[in-house]
């Protein structure tokens, strides 16, 4: 196996899960993106980075985004964690798009986005993000129950909650990506 890193970054918990769980089945260097003063992209082959999806962007992908011309030649996979369900094409594609739209202009934008289902605590959340939510929960719940989508559903369900929808067995794909070439 290439000299593989792992770096995430997770406000909540679920990002760092999933991190963990694939640099071990890697034997890979596992960074916390909050802890990283200087990164030397030169002593890996592989990269693998994760973030939670935040208003449809990824936490953290500025990272990548910064730094495409040390990213070139090397193979890479992103990772996002969120309450959106991944088996429902239309998150993917969305998500897929910010993170293209991100890295634009670098062979870095065609690496191969996997999402997986996170976690949410409201009462962990900081300010910005309660507010964030309950500003959601108030624009949703004023929908018309058959025009909810499935996302805006769960938001409904889970609002003020505690949920957890992390699956590590959902990191398989991405690992078996890695391995492969």
């Amino acid at each position: 196996m290439s000299n593989t890193a792992v770096v995430y970054k997770s406000d909540y918990g679920a990002a760092r899960s999933y991190a963990i769980c694939i640099a071990k089945a890697l034997d890979a260097d596992l960074y916390n993106l909050r802890r990283i003063h200087e990164f030397d992209f030169s002593r890996y082959d592989a990269l693998v980075f994760g973030g939670g999806l935040y208003a449809g962007q990824v936490n953290g992908l500025r990272f990548l985004s910064s730094h495409t011309q040390e990213l070139e030649g090397k193979r890479l996979a992103v990772f996002t964690t969120g309450l959106s369900d991944p088996s429902i094409g239309e998150n993917v594609q969305r998500t897929e798009k910010a993170v293209a739209k991100a890295l634009v202009g670098s062979e870095a934008c065609s690496a191969p986005v996997f999402c997986f289902r996170g976690a949410l605590d409201y009462s962990e959340l900081s300010f910005k993000h309660r507010l964030a939510m309950a500003g959601l929960h108030s624009i949703i719940a004023h929908k018309k129950p058959d025009r909810l989508s499935p996302d805006e559903r769960v938001i409904l369900d889970t609002y003020g909650k505690s949920v957890d929808f992390v699956n590590l067995a959902a990191a398989d794909p991405l690992i078996e990506y890695m391995r492969s070439k």
